[in-house]
């Protein structure tokens, strides 16, 4: 699935979890984290740590994988991306 923002990377990883039928308990408890940091990221991914991303989407059955854009040889659109990272 192609995900555009942090937004919908917590939704999609809240909807993963509760299609796995876990709780945020459950799946904090299985990687040493606690609840309320589960709950963080599925309301804002944006402010989370990409080491506990990738521990939370391994814990859901989920890879992490980075490619170009198809028209990765056209001239980047300075334009298009607003955010600092």
């Amino acid at each position: 699935m192609k995900l555009n923002n942090s937004k919908e990377l917590a939704d999609y990883i809240k909807q993963q979890r509760k299609k796995l039928a876990r709780t945020q308990t459950d799946v904090a408890s299985h990687i040493g984290l606690k609840q309320k940091t589960i709950s963080a990221i599925e309301n804002s991914a944006g402010t989370s740590r990409i080491d506990t991303l990738f521990k939370v989407a391994h814990e859901l059955g989920l890879s992490v994988e980075l490619k170009p854009k198809l028209d990765s040889d056209k001239p980047q659109d300075k334009s298009g991306w607003d955010q600092e990272w």
